[in-house]
């Protein structure tokens, strides 16, 4: 056995090592590991690049991200990022930005992470099946032969494309360009954050500053795993932004950015309990209004404690607009 992986091992650092511009789709995409000035200036000659995509997320007061961005500006090439964690599933919201980016490029369109084997394979396979390409060409570009080594069973890369193709298999579709589209957009959301949640009563849209503010929400577990609800774990939560001049085209963006100065309300539980996959519970939360009057954005959403609010992995949650005003 020893035999057999250190050489796998040795072959697959042998590529990242001296791995360079690798081709996703000829004429239009490629990928590869974080260049150097000169090895991007090339690539942008020898390929024609006209977008360069960084999967690294913002490397701000980093020498190569400033080198990467100089030498982009100075070619007349642009440089887009995005933020892209390698440790668990990709995100929702990551992936739906991912594909609106890859739209909006002009092309050919260079994308890359640090080595060019994780997050830039998972970019690679999703180009592939996106483009019309077979499953097996698509998972190929998240493979030994682009350098990445993983326990498939175990690596969240992997786990986007196990997910699409048992979700196949249970509605009996066949793949396709249209298919995995549609798959991406509309059903795509990783576990355990695939949460559908509907106010169980009507949320006011003025209230008074200072008041305690009552909601009802009813949470729908859509995933595969059962939530486990409690102090410690899972529960509902109520955040709020503003006051704001005007309502943006997606609210959610602003609950996403972590600089954004969001300020959380409070928590809303079932006690220690569990819903299973299917099901359902109500929750009840009741939370304290800002006094400055204003108008806000409020959200509602699941959240796992010290981990994650549902919506920067999944679905967005419920957003909606509160008008606050002074008491007369």
């Amino acid at each position: 056995m020893i035999l057999v992986v250190v050489p796998v091992l040795c072959w697959g650092a042998t590529v990242v090592l001296f791995g360079g511009v690798r081709t996703v789709i000829p004429g239009e995409v490629f990928r590869s590991p974080q260049l150097g000035t000169r090895a991007l200036r090339q690539a942008i000659d020898e390929y024609g690049i006209r977008s360069v995509l960084n999967l690294r997320g913002r490397g701000h007061g980093r020498t190569w991200y400033h080198d990467e961005r100089t030498v982009c500006e100075q070619a007349g090439v642009a440089h887009v990022t995005l933020t892209f964690d390698i440790d668990e599933w990709p995100p929702r919201p990551v992936v739906l930005r991912f594909l609106e980016i890859l739209k909006d490029l002009e092309p050919p369109v260079l994308f890359h992470c640090n080595r060019g084997v994780d997050r830039a394979g998972w970019a690679g396979a999703v180009v592939v099946l996106a483009d019309g390409g077979s499953l097996e060409d698509g998972e190929r570009q998240l493979s030994p032969v682009f350098g990445h080594i993983c326990i498939r069973s175990k690596c969240p890369q992997h786990f986007f494309f196990a997910a699409y193709r048992r979700w196949l298999v249970e509605s009996a579709q066949v793949h396709s360009k249209m298919v995995f589209q549609q798959w991406m957009g509309q059903i795509y959301c990783p576990d355990p954050w695939n949460a559908q949640l509907a106010l169980a009563a009507d949320a006011p849209s003025k209230a008074v500053g200072g008041d305690d503010l009552v909601l009802s929400v009813e949470v729908i577990n859509r995933g595969r795993d059962a939530w486990q609800i409690g102090s410690s774990d899972i529960r509902l939560g109520i955040r709020m932004i503003g006051p704001l001049d005007s309502i943006p085209d997606n609210p959610i963006d602003l609950f996403l950015d972590r600089k954004a100065p969001v300020v959380d309300l409070g928590r809303g539980g079932l006690g220690d309990d569990h819903i299973d996959p299917g099901g359902a519970g109500v929750f009840e939360v009741t939370v304290r209004l800002p006094i400055e009057p204003g108008l806000y954005l409020v959200q509602a959403d699941m959240v796992k404690e010290h981990v994650h609010w549902f919506s920067e992995m999944g679905w967005p949650g419920l957003v909606w607009p509160l008008e606050i005003v002074e008491r007369d």
